[in-house]
């Protein structure tokens, strides 16, 4: 047990001798191998008693769940990291909406205001006051067109974290971050490596987005449509370009026919509980 652990817990222990304390009937926690690595261990506990009625120690088992507790770490920095991605995403087309649809009304009043500033200015005598008012209109007409348009500039210029790694590298992680999915469904799931071990830049996150949510559409589809046998392949080649082209396919029912020329567009989606988001 680690020695910043073991006083903590075995105090536990005692009060839960002495009878100050219930037992839990299960915790976790983590212990050391011979070699330092970090295990952690699902205990059950029980409370041994002596024929009085005493407490007179504890048994307890424990499974190694090491592997398990990892997975469920690596799902949860995969969803956070994603979560991010579709923020940064849903912004950027926030802002582009925004532009088009905000820059023309702003361009109609920056020449209204010029109009008017005209007509003013043709006036016998016009009030100076009624002039700057034209003319602070048009500044801040101008400056919130700049505010957006920096916006927009913000964000497609933000760093998309690009790097160099190696794409079928990167799919297999991705079939084990998969693998409680999968194995639930019992959907096999077969990498064919064709990219000849090249790497790839490319923000790794988005990559891996992509990927994950193609084999979940296929383990949902193999689910709704209750196949048995389901099986994905996710195969990678090295185009005579240099590029790597990537292909996700599977045994499901595929694509309805109605959708099929809709599938890049936002919004558009099958499932009756789709997020729509594409």
């Amino acid at each position: 047990m680690p020695d910043k652990d073991r006083d903590a817990v075995f105090g536990v222990f005692r009060q839960i001798i002495a009878g100050e304390i219930e037992s839990l009937s299960k915790y976790e926690n983590k212990l050391l191998t011979k070699n330092g690595e970090v295990r952690y261990i699902d205990w059950n506990n029980a409370i041994e008693k002596n024929p009085k009625g005493e407490i007179v120690g504890t048994l307890s088992s424990g499974q190694d769940i090491t592997e398990r507790k990892r997975a469920e770490e690596a799902a949860q920095r995969y969803h956070r990291d994603m979560a991010h991605v579709m923020r940064l995403s849903t912004m950027g087309e926030m802002a582009t909406g925004m532009a088009h649809e905000l820059n023309q009304p702003l361009a109609a009043i920056v020449s209204y205001c010029g109009t008017a500033e005209s007509l003013v200015n043709s006036l016998p005598s016009p009030p100076q006051q009624l002039r700057e008012i034209m003319v602070r209109t048009a500044e801040q007409a101008h400056r919130a067109s700049d505010i957006i348009r920096h916006l927009r500039e913000h964000v497609r210029k933000e760093d998309k974290g690009e790097e160099t790694f190696e794409l079928d590298q990167a799919i297999q992680n991705i079939i084990t971050f998969l693998k409680w999915d999968v194995q639930e469904s019992g959907v096999e799931i077969e990498l064919r490596r064709g990219s000849q071990a090249r790497k790839v830049k490319a923000n790794k996150i988005q990559i891996e987005q992509v990927l994950i949510n193609l084999v979940l559409n296929s383990l949902e589809a193999f689910e709704h449509a209750k196949i048995a046998g389901g099986r994905v392949v996710i195969q990678s080649r090295l185009l005579p370009n240099g590029m790597i082209e990537v292909i996700v396919a599977d045994n499901g029912p595929g694509i309805d026919a109605t959708m099929a020329d809709n599938i890049f567009e936002q919004f558009q989606t099958s499932k009756k509980k789709g997020m729509r988001i594409g």
